[in-house]
Parts: C-alpha cells; structure tokens; sequence
C-alpha cells in the first residue's frame, strides 16, 4: 500500500511542526538529538550483525573443509 500526502497536507503538517518547535525550542533540539544517536546507535548494530553473520558463515566454511578431507 502506497500513501500518497498531497502538499497542503505537507504544508500544514511542516506550519504545525514548526509551530511546536519555536514553542519549545530547547525541547526540539533534545528531540533531534536522541534521533541522532537513536540512528548512530542502529547503523553500529546493522554493522555488528554484518560482522556476526560473516563470522558465523567463516566458521561454516571451515567446518565444512575440514569434513571434506581432500
């Protein structure tokens, strides 16, 4: 299912959104900070699950050359 937003909708959600943001800015800036480390903080497990699953798929391909005695 595709959403579609037309751009009065863009327009009055970005007027509300900037609304709330001058109100409380000191808020606003916490906010994009804990979405800054929220993303660091997923793009370094996305990274860690590479390397587990590369370690994982390593110790496969020994198992399986060292069963297959050549």
């Amino acid at each position: 299912m595709i959403l579609l937003i037309t751009i009065g909708e863009l327009k009055t959600y970005l007027q509300k959104s900037e609304s709330i943001a001058s109100r409380n800015f000191e808020r606003f800036k916490q906010s994009i900070q804990a979405l800054k480390s929220l993303e660091l903080n997923e793009q370094k497990l996305k990274l860690t699950l590479k390397l587990i699953d590369t370690a994982k798929k390593a110790i496969f391909q020994q198992l399986m050359n060292k069963s297959n005695p050549e």
